[in-house]
C-alpha cells in the first residue's frame, strides 16, 4: 500500500471520527450518563483507529513476506516436473531416467511407479517415484548415472533406494541395479513455456 493511499485512509478515518463526535455533541443531551457513554464510544473508536493504524503500518512487512514466499516457491517450482496428473509426471520421470541410461549405454529392464505421496494436504505437489531395474557394465557408469540424476538442473531427483548386486564369479556380467528415484511434481497444470 502506497504512502499516499495510507495517508488518505487515515485521514478518512479521522474525519469519520470527528463527525461522530460532533454529532454526539450536537444531540443536545447534557446528561452525565450520555457524556460518559460518548466518552466510552470515543475511547473505543480511538482504540479501533489505533488498531487500524497498526494494520496499515504492517502492510509493507506483509507484502515483503508474500514476495519472498512467491520467490521461494518459484525457485522450488523450477526443479519440479509439471503435469496435469501425477501419472503423467511419473511417465515424464521415467522418460528422463531412461534418457540418462541411454546416454551411458544402458537400458531399463523393468520400471514401476508406486502411488504418489502428498506431502502437504491441499497443495498440488506430489512426491512421485520410479522403481527401476537395469544392468550396469561397471561401477564407473553407475556412479556417472547417479551423479547425473542427482545433479540434474531441470528436475531435482533423489535416489531413495539403491541395491547393487555384483558380478560374482563372472566378471563379464556387470552389475544388477535396483534403484528407486524420487522427484517432486506440480500436478494440475501443464509445464509453462
Amino acid at each position: 500500500m502506497s504512502q499516499n493511499r495510507r495517508s488518505v485512509l487515515l485521514l478518512g478515518l479521522v474525519v469519520v471520527l470527528v463527525v461522530l463526535v460532533a454529532f454526539d455533541r450536537m444531540s443536545g443531551s447534557s446528561d452525565e450518563t450520555t457524556s460518559a457513554s460518548a466518552a466510552s464510544r470515543y475511547a473505543e473508536q480511538s482504540s479501533q483507529l489505533a488498531q487500524l493504524r497498526r494494520v496499515v503500518d504492517a502492510a509493507p512487512e506483509w507484502r515483503a513476506s508474500l514476495d519472498a514466499s512467491d520467490e521461494a516457491f518459484n525457485e522450488a517450482r523450477a526443479g519440479m516436473i509439471e503435469a496435469v496428473s501425477a501419472e503423467l509426471a511419473a511417465a515424464r520421470l521415467r522418460d528422463r531416467v531412461a534418457a540418462e541410461l541411454r546416454r551411458l549405454g544402458m537400458t531399463l529392464d523393468f520400471t514401476q511407479s508406486p502411488s504418489p505421496r502428498t506431502p502437504v494436504d491441499g497443495v498440488p505437489i506430489r512426491v512421485i517415484a520410479l522403481q527401476a531395474r537395469f544392468k550396469s557394465p561397471n561401477p564407473t557408469e553407475l556412479y556417472q548415472l547417479i551423479e547425473r540424476l542427482e545433479t540434474s538442473e531441470d528436475v531435482r531427483m533423489n535416489i531413495a533406494r539403491l541395491v547393487v548386486t555384483g558380478p560374482g564369479q563372472s566378471a563379464g556380467r556387470g552389475l544388477s541395479v535396483d534403484m528407486t528415484i524420487e522427484a517432486l511434481a506440480l500436478v494440475g497444470r501443464e509445464a509453462s513455456s
